[in-house]
């Protein structure tokens, strides 16, 4: 396929023209026009060509481009998977070897430890067979004991209350031959005397402990009476100054709003205290570092440990395993920690 392209134009000129000294002479401007046609034929058969197989060139070369990218994606994923799967098969035989092992040896532990709990097994029902005869052949050496002791001792209680169980015998015959006589005023006038006997019998037995009763009181007054003249001749009348120690629970603590919170908790014999100093200053003198806190003496500490383990044996004082571990706790907290006094 070929390019053609005319162009035509007109070209004007003015030229001076001379005349001939014979035709008079002289010179005169002319206007010259001359047309010009321009036609352009371009022969693009060949270009066309080469850019064609150029077309066909690139084309075949993407086509190769796209194909080496598709396999080299194929390669690339087959190569991954290999790969993975030569690293997860891998994983999973050192795993399983692993296991395996330990496996064998957990196997071999609980062999060993089932035998070793079988023999334990064997030892136990042989000493549960030994205890048993054991518990048989003593219960009934110890059950003919108590038989023989309770023989001996029914023997000796009716040896020693023998008047009184003959009594009893000699009643009940009396009241089985006093029930069974016709004689119905014989039972009314032994009904009679039994019923004043018995009145007489709790009467007695009545005065005998109302007598002893008063007696321990009055012994017990004496007892007291001597005991308070005892505390008033040993006390003197006369102030001596000395060292009082008690608990003080001062907390401080951050609420809501991020304020301190000061809270004291102390005895109720030192609540005059509060009364003589303010709550503000009270709390000042125990946070200030111009009083220093000093610990506490040995002595003083032993007797204040002697009345804290007292105190701490009659709260807890149960047996039981969950008191005995919160009393056991409570005591190696006061062990672990110091007491420090402050003069107020």
């Amino acid at each position: 396929m070929g390019y053609k392209q005319s162009y035509t134009e007109t070209v004007s000129k003015t030229v001076e023209i001379s005349y001939d000294p014979s035709k008079k002479g002289g010179s005169k401007s002319v206007l010259v026009t001359i047309p010009v046609q321009i036609n352009i034929e371009l022969d693009t058969d060949q270009f066309e060509s080469s850019v064609r197989i150029c077309e066909r060139n690139v084309d075949l070369l993407t086509a190769a481009v796209v194909a080496t990218e598709v396999a080299e994606v194929e390669s690339r994923e087959r190569n991954s998977i290999k790969v993975a799967d030569s690293i997860i098969n891998g994983f999973f035989r050192y795993i399983r070897s692993e296991i395996s092992q330990q496996v064998t040896e957990l196997s071999q532990k609980a062999e060993s430890q089932l035998m070793l709990l079988r023999e334990l097994m064997k030892t136990a029902l042989s000493k549960k067979g030994q205890m048993e005869q054991d518990f048989l052949r003593i219960s009934g050496r110890y059950r003919k004991i108590f038989e023989d002791l309770d023989r001996e001792l029914s023997n000796r209680i009716f040896a020693i209350d023998k008047p009184a169980f003959e009594f009893k015998m000699e009643s009940d015959n009396h009241i089985v031959r006093t029930l069974n006589n016709d004689l119905i005023s014989t039972i009314s006038v032994f009904g009679a005397e039994n019923s004043n006997l018995i009145a007489s019998l709790s009467t007695s037995v009545t005065k005998k402990r109302t007598l002893d009763t008063i007696d321990k009181a009055k012994l017990f007054l004496m007892h007291q009476k001597r005991f308070a003249l005892s505390i008033q001749d040993s006390m003197l009348n006369e102030y001596i100054e000395g060292t009082l120690y008690s608990p003080v629970c001062y907390v401080e603590s951050s609420n809501i709003r991020r304020q301190t919170d000061k809270n004291l908790y102390i005895s109720s014999f030192l609540e005059g205290l509060e009364e003589k100093l303010p709550g503000d200053e009270l709390f000042q003198r125990l946070s200030s570092d111009d009083y220093n806190w000093e610990k506490m003496s040995k002595e003083e500490e032993n007797y204040l440990r002697l009345y804290f383990d007292s105190e701490l044996d009659k709260k807890y004082y149960s047996n039981y395993e969950h008191s005995v571990r919160v009393r056991e706790t409570i005591r190696k907290m006061a062990d672990l920690s110091s007491i420090n006094v402050i003069q107020l």
